[in-house]
């Protein structure tokens, strides 16, 4: 190639587009001056009506996937327009099966053109779940249709040479159907993405750092949280009877807030009543009752030593003989000055004084 500016771009960042072909292992690359790239993916279903339902009966079938790629191939000498069109010629190539010799000339196909095709994160395999460099990276699959090489009348050819013509632009593009070489699909007990490994993602290689650091919302792990202005709200899991909805609105904000006056501090965030009462254990604040009934009972006992006569002890005063009883769910129906649980409260501080 010639040297140009896109010269260091090519070889620094390794910006190319490469292509090999599978049963020879031949290998031709291009600058990637790309001027199309679509990642197609089509979900099959088999649709059967059925007399009496609105809808039809739809049973999956599987998920296809399919890269469309279109780049132009400029030169900046005569000589860089000879190497193009070289590798242009390399490509074409790529298109035709191998074939074992035969007796009279004849012979047997050998091997289709399978092709692999790479460019940098955005056309590449994680199967092996190592960074996406070199060809043995790349996706493989063939080329389903036509492939043509469009030179640019416009801008000329180099015509150094008797009877030769070297273009000093021209387009190539195909449509790369993508043949997927390991599994995919989601493990159904542990919740999982199968086509991720070794800290990469499918499709594109991105690293999983997000998933860990709560930057995707988790489905499977109690809720999902989702930012809104610097913030994270927290929308606990459908029919989880561990959780009460408005007490952890209350914490979230409550810690959101306090995160909010920390520059470096991140917010908080909780998914069930268990994960606020053990924060707020750790940090001495005083429990709801309906955080100090997630405690072992071992804590309950330490915490009732460490804070007598609030809310949560009360659940402890009323196991004991004292007052009349209260209402069932007296915890989350009467309100924390009713006279009522103001004698609960005094009643447990007397009997802690003896």
């Amino acid at each position: 190639m010639g040297s140009d500016s896109s010269d260091n771009l090519y070889q620094q960042k390794l910006h190319g587009l490469q292509i090999m072909h599978v049963p020879t292992g031949k290998i031709v690359e291009f600058k990637a001056f790309l001027t199309d790239l679509s990642d197609n993916y089509t979900s099959n279903w088999k649709m059967e009506e059925a007399i009496g339902r609105m809808d039809p009966i739809a049973t999956f079938q599987g998920t296809k996937r399919n890269i469309t790629v279109a780049w132009t191939v400029p030169a900046f000498s005569a000589e860089e327009a000879q190497t193009n069109l070289m590798r242009a010629s390399r490509f074409f190539e790529m298109l035709y099966p191998t074939y074992t010799s035969g007796g009279g000339g004849a012979g047997q196909m050998n091997a289709a053109p399978l092709l692999r095709v790479k460019f940098a994160n955005l056309i590449c395999s994680v199967k092996d779940g190592s960074p996406s460099r070199g060809i043995e990276n790349g996706l493989l699959g063939f080329i389903n249709g036509s492939v043509s090489l469009q030179p640019d009348l416009n801008t000329g050819f180099w015509d150094e040479s008797i009877d030769q013509l070297y273009s000093m632009s021209f387009s190539l593009g195909f449509n790369f159907t993508v043949l997927h070489t390991h599994e995919l699909g989601w493990d159904a007990s542990a919740r999982k993405f199968r086509g991720n490994r070794g800290g990469r993602t499918f499709p594109y290689g991105s690293p999983t750092y997000f998933e860990s650091q709560n930057k995707i919302a988790q489905l499977g792990e109690g809720g999902t949280s989702t930012p809104t202005g610097g913030s994270r709200t927290t929308t606990p899991a459908p029919n989880d009877p561990s959780v009460d909805t408005e007490a952890v609105a209350a914490k979230t904000k409550e810690d959101n807030t306090n995160a909010a006056n920390q520059t470096s501090a991140p917010a908080v965030k909780y998914s069930t009543v268990a994960e606020m009462a053990q924060a707020r254990l750790a940090s001495g604040e005083q429990l709801l009752s309906q955080e100090y009934n997630t405690l072992s009972e071992e804590q309950k006992e330490a915490y009732d030593e460490a804070h007598p006569g609030d809310v949560a002890s009360e659940a402890t005063a009323a196991k004991s003989t004292g007052p009349p009883p209260l209402p069932k769910n007296w915890r989350t129906e009467l309100p924390y000055n009713d006279k009522r649980r103001v004698a609960y409260r005094n009643w447990y501080k007397k009997k802690k004084r003896k």
